[in-house]
This record gives structure tokens, C-alpha cells and sequence, in this order.
């Protein structure tokens, strides 16, 4: 049975986050069924409906969510139609809302993090938008994942949530596992060093400033303490903090960056992540492969990486400076609970949250579906 693969984006396995994982499910799908790759399919939004909903949300009025206008839904379809690509026995679409247009006629397995319902309300502030707008699209979405064999989402909190925003077939709706394609040490090699971690690819969203404040309450007490910055970086006007190293970014393809990235997750006592807007971060499985724990988030799928008290913490304020600093400052303390949270972090990632796992579990399921 030939399976076609369609997305919007490109496979990029160095690249982190969703390309990342269109990556290797692109890889495992191949490998196994043949699948045909089709993307990235991403026409541009028109001019005038953008200017349009910028303007009016500038205003303080509703604007609509042009990336999903019924215009561009409409030359998505033309393209993956043009393309070719639903011209094959069965179809995976990764992502759900940018092929809501579309009635392949055919059986299709649909992937992504989170429904549309989700997605604008974690990364976007769902007031500045229309409403009516709003409802069309998850009305939309809603239906075409109605009709599809199989959905999968990478969570099983977000799978769980999309199944109730939709009404569906909660037996048709499947969850896959978290992973890195960070290849884990053979052992933890932590020596003890007073070094935190702060990483991500938007400073202020995952709010950057709170984890500053900590670790400057932290300072206070322990002087050796250190914090390395790594991806996004606040204006240099804002980084004149004593002990901060702002690395910035760090490219895993290029081999001297991505062993310092090692470095860095193998020295660090802790990893604070006190996200505002997520949905299941790959970089929380990084840290754990290194058996450096986490303080993050009490949100989103993340207490499906961290287990709260036994393999990190996990605050219900992420804006709650003094909280988190309560957090760090255990994990400078070299006790024995401290070591069993290392232990607990890693033996977690090692045996729940790897790529052969989250392969070998997309496998099974579109084999599943193909053989129905």
C-alpha cells in the first residue's frame, strides 16, 4: 500500500521542535511503509488579509486569523492537489489545520502537538481574534478530523483534550512520547559544579526574567553559583548580570556546538524552564538524558516529562521568582535526594522518551491503520 506524506514545513532533524519531529517521523514512515514526502506546502497568506487583521488587532479591534482564511485554505488544497500528492492508496498529514480545506477521498492518519482550539490559545492571545473566526476553523478542523482513520498527537494530555474539544472517537485518537534526537551519554557525569541552565528560542516567552530573578536570589547565598543562557538572548542592555554566561545559540550539526551543548547538560545541576506557552518541550528530555533535572512548568503535557518531586519540580506560577529559587536552591544541596532525582530523570527519559521509541510507536500504529 503506498502512503503518501504531506506537510508544511521541512525535515530538518538538527533544527529542534516540530521540524525536528517531522524529521523523524518522515524517516520511520519511509523506512517502513515507503512513504513519498510532499512539502513544504505553505503558500503565502494575501497581503491584504494580513495588513487587514494586523491593523485592526494594532486598533485594539478583532482581527481574523488570516493564516486560515477560507482564500488560503483554498490554495493549500490547489497545491497538494497540483503537487500530486493525494494521489496514493492512504495519506499522513502532519499537522491538522493547514489541510482543513481539503477531502482527500481516501483514507488519512492525521499528526500534530495540539488541536487548533489549543494552539491559539497557548501561542497567540485568542481575544485579539474574531470570535466567529475562531469557531469556523475549529469547526473545520473539528470535521476533517472526524473523517480521519487515526489521530495522533504527541502528548497524551493534549491528545485527552482534543478528543473532548471535538467530540471524537476517543479509540481512533492516539498519543505518542516526547524524544531528542541528542544521542544520551553513557552514563551521568555530573561533578557537582553550582552551574544552572537556561534555554530556549524565546527569552521572554518562556520567561527569561523570572529565571534571572531566581538565579540573582540564588547568587545572593551561593556567590559561586553560575547561569549560561542558551538560545534567545534579551538585549544586551539587560545582560549586565555578575556570573551569566550568554552563550546564545548553538547549532547541533556543527560539531563544536553541539559538544558544548553536552557540556553544558553535563555539568549543570538543574535546568529552569518556567514556560509561559508550550505544549511539550523536547528540550526537558535533553536535560533528563544527561540526568539533570528540571524546575518548570505545573502545564501543558509537561508532567508527562517531569514528575513533580521525584524527577524535578514543577511551579504553578511560572512568573513566581521566589518559588523557583526555593527549587535551585535544592538542587545545589548534594544530598542524597538530590542524587536520586538525577537518577529519577534519566532512567524516565532512557526507558519512556527516545527516538526508537517514538518511531517504533508511530510505526505500529499507521501499520495498524494500513492493515485495517
Amino acid at each position: 500500500m503506498k502512503l503518501n506524506y504531506i506537510t508544511d514545513i521541512g525535515a530538518n532533524i538538527h533544527s529542534g521542535g516540530y521540524s525536528l519531529r517531522n524529521a523523524a517521523a518522515f524517516d520511520a514512515l519511509s523506512a517502513s511503509f515507503g512513504a513519498r514526502y510532499f512539502g513544504p506546502i505553505t503558500p503565502r497568506s494575501l497581503l491584504h488579509e494580513k495588513l487587514m487583521s494586523v491593523a485592526l488587532r494594532r486598533l485594539g479591534a478583532r482581527g481574523s486569523f488570516h493564516f486560515f482564511s477560507a482564500s488560503r485554505l483554498a490554495r493549500v488544497r490547489r497545491e497538494v492537489v497540483a503537487a500530486g500528492a493525494l494521489t496514493s492508496d492512504a495519506l499522513f498529514f502532519h499537522g491538522f489545520t493547514p489541510w482543513i480545506g481539503i477531502e482527500p477521498g481516501r483514507p488519512y492518519i492525521a499528526w500534530n502537538d495540539c488541536s487548533f482550539h489549543d494552539y491559539i490559545r497557548i501561542y497567540h492571545n485568542s481575544e485579539q481574534f474574531d470570535p466567529s473566526d475562531i469557531a469556523r476553523i475549529e469547526a473545520q478542523e473539528a470535521n476533517w478530523l472526524r473523517g480521519a482513520q487515526a489521530v495522533i498527537l504527541r502528548s497524551r494530555y493534549f491528545a485527552d483534550r482534543t478528543v473532548s474539544q471535538y467530540q471524537l472517537d476517543p479509540a481512533r485518537v492516539f498519543s505518542l512520547s516526547n524524544f531528542s534526537t541528542m544521542p544520551p551519554p553513557e552514563t551521568d557525569s555530573y561533578s557537582g559544579a553550582p552551574l544552572f541552565l537556561f534555554m530556549s528560542t524565546n527569552f521572554s516567552g518562556k520567561n527569561g526574567p523570572v529565571a534571572i530573578s531566581a538565579f540573582e536570589k540564588i547568587r545572593a547565598k551561593h556567590p559561586k553559583a553560575r547561569l549560561a543562557v542558551v538560545g534567545d538572548l534579551p538585549p544586551k542592555d539587560k545582560r549586565r548580570v555578575p556570573r551569566v554566561d550568554w552563550v546564545g545559540f548553538l547549532d547541533p550539526s556543527v560539531p563544536s556546538e553541539d559538544r558544548r551543548k553536552r557540556l553544558l547538560l553535563a555539568e549543570a545541576a538543574c535546568l529552569i524552564h518556567p514556560t509561559n506557552f508550550d505544549t511539550n518541550p523536547a528540550v526537558l528530555v535533553e536535560a533528563a538524558y544527561f540526568g539533570c533535572p528540571v524546575i518548570s512548568t505545573d502545564a501543558f503535557a509537561i508532567p508527562e516529562i517531569v514528575a513533580h518531586g521525584k524527577s524535578g519540580f514543577l511551579v504553578s506560577d511560572p512568573q513566581d521568582a521566589d518559588a523557583i529559587a526555593r527549587h535551585m536552591e535544592f538542587m545545589l544541596g548534594g544530598s542524597g535526594s538530590y542524587n536520586a532525582m538525577r537518577r529519577a530523570a534519566r532512567d524516565h527519559a532512557l526507558s519512556q522518551m527516545t527516538l526508537k521509541r517514538f518511531q517504533s510507536d508511530l510505526v505500529a500504529i499507521v501499520s495498524e491503520q494500513l492493515s485495517a
